[in-house]
């Protein structure tokens, strides 16, 4: 159903949830109706001031996100081998196979396109005509739409391909607060990452602290409630459901089992756990309130500013872009184990190669698919890319030379800041968003990896088995 602009309804989700298990969420409201079916990995900077918007040159090659098909899951075919094209040097990629000639592989180039909007302000419409403010995290469903938490904005939109259309789920620009109830009187404060469940979402509302939930099918366009945190009352203290609080919510993930819900708590410097059944709180890694750069056990373990999450596709692993260690780390969530994964904490820099010897420079996000985790490199303007077999670090797109957007093939694109990912469903584009520019864009012409879909699961990691 659609209300305006205000989109309430029509989620394209029915055959979709008739096929999965019911959730376990909180007993003091109705269970969700459906495994989760999509998510987001928004994650954040260290809360920059906003300055002049970016100034975008190039040309776009097109208003939406890429729509095709997934090409399917064979287990006899080899990953693609994700080689830098080198001569020329273009940033492109190539599969790793030889052509029907036996010579090397031609280059396939990527390209970076806008998707929504590009101008700071609110406006629902067509897409290339829609405004958002700081949009930050995405969640993607399989049918093709994008929901974003447009953080200054405080509302939640959706983006529509196949209508060509934005929309306002929740929220209002004039009216930030903190207001459960019907979806039309609910208010959000500076949302920063989103998931999709089912008819449902889970919302980082982080400037009121707190996690909300979005039951879409429920009343007259849908009811919205809080899960964890006190509105308002920041804090780091481990409870159920108001008794916690947290300091920073700048990303979420959820186990497939849809009960395990991650949180990288930034500003309390922890990854924290939210049990949705039971709406409990309790600390997973790091410790509340003391940064540091330490590997090993969780408890032992140390952070500086955890900002994005990605869970792997199996659910074994939770990647966390560690922004003022300048690292990617990784948390095995069998043991709680935690290593850097790629680069060195506390040492900023720009250098492609094996990940001990890579270096990033404010990392804010990260998403994963079977044998890719992908960065974005904030301060360094660019999207990098972690080898998983190798542990190779390389650069996909962008350059540090050039703080501006322009769009087009990877070796004329120039990136702003990137702040925010989302690999689609299909896995062959990364969507992202960047700071101080306000729209979503799109780096297209990924090789998908040999492996499986998951089950319509995001291949960002931002579902999986961990929990």
């Amino acid at each position: 159903m659609q209300r305006g602009n205000r989109l309430v309804g029509g989620l394209g989700w029915m055959a979709l949830v008739a096929a999965c298990p019911a959730l376990p969420l909180p007993t003091t409201t109705r269970a969700l109706d459906a495994a989760p079916l999509g998510g987001a990995t928004p994650r954040g900077d260290a809360g920059r001031p906003d300055a002049a918007d970016a100034a975008v040159t190039g040309s776009s090659s097109g208003g939406g996100a890429d729509g095709g098909a997934d090409a399917g899951w064979d287990a006899t075919v080899p990953p693609p081998a994700w080689t830098a094209c080198l001569t020329p040097p273009d940033g492109g990629l190539r599969d790793g196979s030889p052509d029907e000639s036996g010579n090397a592989p031609a280059c396939t180039m990527l390209e970076v396109v806008s998707v929504a909007g590009g101008s700071r302000g609110y406006g629902d419409g067509l897409m290339r005509n829609a405004r958002f403010y700081r949009p930050r995290g995405m969640a993607a469903t399989p049918d093709g739409k994008l929901y974003v938490a447009d953080e200054n904005n405080h509302a939640i939109r959706v983006v529509d391909p196949a209508a060509n259309n934005v929309g306002t789920v929740l929220g209002a620009p004039t009216r930030p607060g903190h207001v459960d109830g019907p979806v039309a009187e609910a208010r959000l404060r500076n949302p920063r990452a989103l998931l999709v469940v089912g008819y449902s979402l889970l919302i980082a509302d982080e400037g009121n602290a707190v996690i909300r939930r979005v039951d879409l099918d429920v009343g007259d366009g849908g009811v919205v409630s809080t899960l964890a945190g006190n509105p308002g009352m920041r804090g780091g203290q481990d409870g159920v459901g108001e008794a916690a609080t947290f300091n920073g919510i700048s990303d979420l993930a959820l186990a497939r089992n849809g009960r395990t819900l991650y949180v990288a708590d930034q500003f309390n410097q922890a990854i924290r756990v939210v049990d949705v059944a039971t709406r409990e709180v309790t600390t997973l890694a790091g410790a509340l309130g003391e940064n540091g750069n330490a590997d090993g056990p969780a408890a032992e373990a140390r952070f500086n500013m955890p900002t994005g999450l990605a869970l792997s596709p199996d659910g074994t692993r939770l990647y966390v872009a560690d922004q003022y260690n300048h690292a990617v780390r990784e948390i095995l969530l069998s043991t709680g184990t935690v290593r850097t994964l790629a680069g060195r904490a506390g040492l900023a820099g720009e250098v492609d190669g094996p990940g001990p010897q890579a270096r990033f420079q404010y990392p804010t996000d990260v998403a994963a698919d079977e044998r890719s985790v992908y960065v974005a490199d904030q301060t360094n303007l660019k999207l990098r890319r972690v080898d998983l077999p190798s542990g190779e670090v390389l650069t996909v797109a962008g350059a540090s030379n050039a703080l501006q957007l322009r769009l087009g093939t990877t070796d004329v694109a120039r990136l702003y800041q990137p702040l925010n990912l989302l690999l689609s469903p299909d896995g062959r584009a990364l969507h992202f968003t960047m700071d101080r520019v306000h729209g979503i864009y799109a780096l297209q012409g990924l090789p998908v990896d040999a492996g499986p879909p998951d089950g319509g699961a995001p291949r960002d990691g931002s579902t999986g088995d961990g929990g």
